[in-house]
């Protein structure tokens, strides 16, 4: 900054050491303003980098098509869950969507793609927003539940199988949407495994198939 006084020659001294302060507390200021505004920048790039990683984690845990867990998100929470379940009983549903192929081939991907989003919603309507659902294939979902009775299970299912026979009931669609569906119930113990869930409610759900519908 510029300075501009009428002085004697008495005067100079001191007032050049008065200007010599004024000018540190000006650039001060300046400094301290700056330091404000690069304060606030990096709290809002923090604040930007935070939601893009919020927004990021929630696209690695979620499928995209049925807004349900895919198979990261799926064994991530499942795993957690089995954590907190002591005393109580772990329903595992695994169930997969009938005739996808066809129904791709026959009326095009976009109707197959509604079909997924479909039988999501299937087991999304038949279970509380505390379990986990996944889809962890193509065609391919799996529930996890903790429950207070073992019969539980088997409502469950009951209700799932209810829910495509009402869509399919009044739906104007030239297709089923359906699942086959295989579960097991457990009872909790510290040595219980995902994967032993997985391969007792895989081979339930094999038996099911088997007795699909064959027109």
């Amino acid at each position: 900054g510029i300075l501009v006084c009428e002085m004697t020659a008495d005067n100079i001294i001191s007032m050049y050491s008065t200007s010599l302060h004024i000018g540190s507390a000006i650039q001060s200021i300046e400094l301290t303003k700056n330091q404000r505004k690069i304060q606030a920048e990096l709290e809002q790039a923090m604040i930007l980098l935070r939601n893009k990683n919020f927004i990021l984690n929630m696209m690695s845990e979620k499928d995209e098509l049925t807004q349900l867990y895919n198979r990261r998100g799926f064994v991530e929470n499942a795993v957690s869950m089995m954590e907190r379940a002591e005393s109580h009983y772990l329903l595992r549903i695994y169930a997969d969507l009938n005739y996808l192929k066809e129904i791709n081939d026959q009326f095009g991907h976009a109707e197959g793609d509604f079909a997924i989003r479909q039988a999501g919603e299937y087991l999304r309507a038949s279970l509380r927003n505390t379990d986990v659902i996944g889809r962890i294939g193509g065609d391919e979902f799996a529930a996890l539940a903790i429950i207070k009775d073992e019969h539980m299970g088997k409502e469950i299912c009951d209700r799932i199988v209810s829910k495509s026979k009402n869509f399919n009931k009044n739906s104007d669609k030239p297709y089923y949407v359906e699942l086959s569906i295989g579960y097991e119930v457990y009872k909790w113990n510290e040595n219980l495994e995902l994967d032993q869930m997985l391969s007792g409610a895989d081979k339930m759900l094999y038996k099911s198939k088997k007795k699909k519908r064959k027109d």
